[in-house]
């Protein structure tokens, strides 16, 4: 493992990650590291019908390619798309012996004024649209944005996208539901208000003798 940290020159992301190495008999031809999905990415949600409570809830059923390399002695046309595919062809089963559950979906960046994404496509990936100005992943710790990124999904599971999205959650993805999710809000701040802000818009009922109190005191 301290082969692939030193090939790869990264630091251990937060949450769960999964290193993995892909070899033809004894030479390594790719190094993969799979971590937590991205927090939000709205081209994404879009596509799976998922409003900020799913998203809370499911997140965890979606891995992130944060890193994909071939060795620069190994390159060799088509070699890099086959990594890929049998990158993710393991991933669900390699991912449930470390962390429990099967991830249904596989999401990557690459960046477009260096990449065109054609291994991603080729061996399955679709592309979803572009990530915002900085393209930033909690995974890479970078001093500089580096400008947007184009997002790949790739599905882990014939049915992904309905599992993903279905009420209730079939019982075998039910260890990858993230805990406390009922606690939050599907509101964003700008519209939450309090009772009492609330209370002041009722309109007033008394006589003008009998306002002593704001309304919006009285019903509090």
């Amino acid at each position: 493992m301290a082969k692939v940290l030193q090939i790869l020159s990264s630091r251990h992301p937060k949450g769960r990650s999964l290193y993995k190495v892909v070899c033809r008999g004894e030479e390594w031809v790719g190094l993969v590291l799979w971590t937590g999905a991205i927090w939000h990415f709205k081209a994404r949600d879009l596509h799976l019908g998922w409003d900020p409570l799913i998203r809370s809830e499911r997140l965890q059923l979606i891995v992130h390619q944060a890193r994909f390399l071939v060795p620069e002695m190994a390159r060799e046309p088509n070699l890099a798309s086959a990594c890929l595919a049998a990158s993710s062809r393991d991933l669900p089963a390699q991912w449930e012996e470390y962390f429990g559950y099967r991830p249904l979906l596989a999401e990557s960046f690459t960046d477009p004024e260096s990449h065109a994404g054609t291994c991603y496509k080729a061996s399955g990936w679709e592309a979803l649209g572009f990530s915002g100005r900085d393209g930033r992943h909690y995974a890479e710790r970078l001093p500089e944005p580096l400008g947007p990124k184009k997002l790949w999904i790739k599905i882990l599971h014939p049915q992904a996208k309905a599992l993903l999205c279905s009420n209730p959650l079939s019982e075998a993805y039910r260890a990858g539901l993230a805990a406390h999710v009922a606690e939050r809000s599907a509101l964003k701040a700008p519209q939450l208000s309090s009772l009492f802000e609330a209370f002041q818009k009722v309109p007033d009922p008394r006589s003008r003798c009998a306002r002593a109190f704001p309304i919006g005191a009285v019903l509090t």
